[in-house]
């Protein structure tokens, strides 16, 4: 299996014995969600800051800043078309957005664009912005 980057989303081909290619596409990479989720969030008046943690693992990719003090947690995923393409949730990123969650922060997962503008829409109209 080759792996290829195409256009922001990533192509598989198997090649096999006899010649013959076969394609399909696994969604666009963590990283190109990533910055489209960094640049929307700016546009809107906020920010979306790389969250590292050192000494501890598993935290959520992004810490989102709004103004008057409203702040969220997203972790970021891979979409995939099939469900082996898509990406998960480790049982140590699940343990740690239970335990953010008991703090009462509020986190999400978001696996495409279209879950990343739901949380963005659910958080901005709770804070009236």
């Amino acid at each position: 299996i080759v792996v290829l980057q195409k256009s922001g989303s990533l192509v598989k081909r198997n090649f096999s014995m006899r010649g013959r290619v076969k394609k399909f596409n696994v969604g666009p990479l963590e990283k190109d969600t990533e910055k489209w989720f960094r640049e929307t969030v700016k546009k809107l008046g906020g920010r979306a800051l790389k969250f590292t943690s050192p000494g501890t693992r598993s935290m959520p990719d992004r810490l989102v800043l709004f103004p008057r003090g409203h702040l969220f947690f997203v972790e970021l995923k891979r979409d995939g078309k099939t469900p082996s393409a898509r990406g998960a949730l480790t049982a140590g990123q699940a343990e740690e957005h239970e335990f953010l969650r008991g703090f009462e922060f509020r986190v999400y997962t978001c696996w495409t664009k279209k879950d990343c503008d739901s949380v963005l829409a659910f958080e901005l109209s709770m804070f009236g912005m």
